[in-house]
């Protein structure tokens, strides 16, 4: 079993990571209710709820698989090679939201109600 504590802190860094990643792309053009998703991935991440980390990690992948296309036939240009980047970040943080055991525990262990 992993270390419950640091695979909260690796879900709180992929947390940021979403929200930082939106901003940036709201500054590229991106409107402003496309913060919406991910703010609630990011709340999700945050309190550790059972089997989120699947549900996130799973969100993650289809949208870096569907902006793929586009991205790598535009690859010249800088904007699409950000893109790019961003969605190899996105299958790498799904990819450990799914088999990292420290997240794991983190999202298995039990949380106390207040």
């Amino acid at each position: 079993m992993g270390n419950v504590e640091t695979g909260k802190r690796f879900s709180i860094v992929i947390a940021v990571y979403l929200v930082v990643k939106q901003v940036v792309n709201l500054i590229l053009g991106a409107g402003i209710s496309s913060l919406i998703l991910p703010i609630v991935m990011a709340i999700l991440l945050i309190l550790g709820i059972k089997y989120c980390n699947y549900g996130v990690a799973c969100v993650l992948v289809i949208i870096a698989i569907s902006h793929m296309g586009t991205n790598l036939s535009n690859f010249g240009f800088n904007r699409y090679l950000l893109y790019i980047v961003e969605g190899i970040i996105d299958i790498l943080g799904a990819v450990a939201l799914c088999v990292n055991n420290d997240i794991k525990a983190y999202f298995d262990t039990p949380k106390q109600q207040s």
